[in-house]
């Protein structure tokens, strides 16, 4: 990696004095005014950032403490990824909400279960199904991931399922 920065810097080196070296002589380098040093043509807007600089930092400031104190209160969800736990993507047959899966899924011994409706970005897919949900539980053993998968599947008829676990492997 070193050998190529070398590389690099010798050829923009080299390269830049190539490109000055022909257009040496050209008008537009021998102009004052393309290299910035021309006088100004006109009124141009000019902002005072330091003059603003105490009305910058406060605003600063004030979005760091809204930032803070929403973290302070409601703390970071890590969410199935940087937790343990069981998430189970089920497309049903039939079109029904988050309720009425929540309440199969309490029924069967699951009621602190995170049931989200999702909707797939894959209009013509296969076993696509009226209405699909993400269920994310605690971890679960196999037969346990089983009897979730059944339950809405009794109930609703279930188009596709596929099981992930906490480390991420798809099991179905």
């Amino acid at each position: 990696m070193g050998l190529g920065v070398l590389v690099s810097r010798f050829t923009a080196v080299l390269a830049t004095q190539a490109i000055r070296g022909t257009m040496r002589k050209s008008r537009m380098i021998s102009n004052p005014s393309a290299l910035g040093a021309g006088g100004e043509k006109g009124e141009r807007f000019r902002l005072d950032y330091m003059g603003y600089s105490k009305y910058f930092f406060s605003a600063s400031g004030v979005i760091l403490l809204v930032c803070a104190l929403a973290l302070g209160s409601k703390g970071i969800n890590f969410g199935i990824d940087f937790e343990s736990g069981t998430r189970i993507n089920v497309a049903l047959t039939k079109n029904v909400d988050e309720t009425a899966v929540r309440s199969v899924l309490t029924a069967n011994g699951q009621g602190d279960a995170k049931v989200q409706k999702v909707k797939s970005n894959n209009k013509n897919a296969k076993n696509q199904g009226a209405s699909a949900f993400q269920i994310s539980t605690a971890s679960l053993t196999p037969p346990q991931q089983e009897k979730i998968t059944n339950a809405p599947q009794e109930q609703f008829g279930v188009a596709h399922t596929s099981h992930t676990c906490t480390l991420g492997h798809t099991v179905g």
